[in-house]
């Protein structure tokens, strides 16, 4: 185990590098912090994002990946931004299918992309932003979560707790949490404001309340 000191260190050390990749975007800052969660394991799979930034961003050329391996989804939360196209690649022994049903919030109708054996592959376009829940009707137990954001300014939080976003052009933002079950972790909103060259330090404490 890591001592107090040691930590500190290690904790100043990442930071003073996330200003000096700061000063390198120039107009654009970086958002740091911690995520404490209460009544799960850990704050693994919360993803942190930044609603709403002004401008267009357009998806990665190539497509993003997301497979299928020891009957799990990975990344099992995949936050992308609108019209990036994901690829469903299966890399188990045994056959899989991609599906989901229409979100509470309404933005993808059910689909069924189809079951493929091992080395098969699928590919979807997500158009706008929205959430997507993946199952498997194979393997009911299979589920994962497609984040479809305006922008590419958030970060899936680790085991750690940490989490950060670079590259943030300067300006005033809510920053917002997301998890997949809101039951157990309400989702939580915090107005930040990020300047030029430097790190803005957000934490966050959720809870089910």
């Amino acid at each position: 185990m890591m001592c107090p000191q040691m930590a500190s260190s290690a904790l100043v050390t990442w930071v003073l590098s996330l200003v000096v990749t700061a000063s390198v975007y120039g107009q654009t800052g970086v958002v740091v912090g911690n995520v404490e969660a209460m009544g799960v394991s850990s704050p693994e799979n919360v993803i942190i994002y930044i609603s709403k930034v002004s401008g267009d961003y357009p998806p990665a050329e190539s497509s993003v990946l997301m497979h299928t391996e020891k009957l799990e989804f990975i990344p099992a939360v995949l936050p992308v931004v609108v019209g990036t196209t994901v690829r469903f690649d299966n890399h188990d022994r045994v056959r899989h299918n991609v599906m989901w049903h229409e979100g509470i919030d309404g933005a993808y109708p059910s689909k069924d992309l189809g079951t493929w054996e091992k080395g098969g592959v699928r590919e979807f376009t997500f158009g706008r932003e929205g959430i997507v829940t993946v199952g498997c009707k194979i393997h009911p137990e299979m589920a994962a979560h497609i984040v479809v954001l305006q922008n590419p300014f958030s970060a899936t939080v680790g085991k750690d707790g940490t989490y950060a976003i670079e590259g943030v052009p300067a300006g005033s933002y809510s920053l917002k949490t997301w998890y997949a079950n809101r039951r157990k972790l309400k989702p939580q909103t915090k107005e930040i404001e990020v300047a030029s060259g430097e790190t803005t330090v957000q934490d966050f404490s959720l809870s089910r309340r």
